[in-house]
């Protein structure tokens, strides 16, 4: 392997471990999506860069690339797979920026979506910033409102574009009080979930665990060892860094720093 290539593997060694710490961040409550769109362009982007410094390696090389830094890219996109990817395709031409929300009443310039429309074109993904008729407690009606915040594919939160009032996404009016309850279909019998199970057994495991280290920035671990955490509980660490490790908790993967 020649220097030019290998101070290239060390570079990209080394913004693995910055990106680590952007896609904490960008998993985190409060991101916004563009900047997780933002971090996760850059994780696919460094996978790429990654994929063609391996080509025309020699096969020792290669393999140990793959055992050091392949490793950490891999677990990098991993963590990563859940940030939301960039759109796909031409962007659509931008209206003149008077406000992300600002329109005057009775003027739009979408046409409303109702959840699940589209019979002979197919059904739309809906996305923020697109229109949705619902119920707002404002105005007293249904009222063609934008989406403002989604979780996963459905809409959670709404701005009227008659009063400008941001709510709770409501596909209907609400049942007014005194009501005939609507009558549901019959509940069939529960089946458990497999993502769930797994989760469960996953949980039992590591309170079974009979060595357990408590969580210290200044100590290093290896991969299989169940931690303690302050904030996160027990967690068993799953890929070790240079100067983190990621570990699998109840609640997901996080990254830890350690050997600081």
């Amino acid at each position: 392997m020649n220097e030019e290539r290998r101070e290239a593997l060390q570079r990209l060694s080394e913004e693995v471990e910055d990106l680590v710490e952007q896609v904490e961040l960008a998993l985190e409550e409060h991101a916004t999506q563009v900047f997780m769109r933002e971090v996760r362009a850059k994780v696919d982007a460094l996978g790429a860069r990654f994929a063609d410094l391996r080509v025309g390696l020699e096969q020792v090389d290669r393999e140990r690339i793959e055992r050091t830094l392949g490793r950490k890219v891999t677990d990098l996109q991993r963590i990563a797979s859940r940030l939301p990817a960039a759109p796909v395709g031409k962007p659509a031409e931008k209206a003149p920026d008077t406000g992300f929300f600002a329109t005057r009443a009775g003027t739009s310039s979408r046409k409303p979506v109702t959840i699940g429309e589209g019979a002979r074109r197919g059904p739309r993904k809906l996305g923020v910033a697109d229109e949705v008729e619902s119920w707002c407690g404002k105005c007293g009606e249904m009222r063609t409102s934008t989406i403002a915040a989604m979780v996963g594919a459905e809409p959670v939160q709404v701005v009227c574009t008659v009063c400008g009032s941001k709510y709770r996404y409501r596909p209907e009016p609400p049942v007014k009080r005194g009501a005939a309850p609507a009558v549901r279909p019959a509940r069939t019998p529960h089946t458990e979930d497999p993502k769930e199970k797994e989760k469960r057994e996953f949980a039992a495991s590591l309170q079974s665990a009979e060595k357990v280290r408590p969580y210290s920035q200044t100590e290093r671990y290896k991969a299989g060892e169940v931690i303690q955490h302050a904030e996160f509980g027990r967690g068993r660490v799953e890929s070790v860094l240079p100067r983190s490790v990621l570990v699998r908790f109840t609640i997901g993967l996080k990254p830890l720093r350690t050997g600081t």
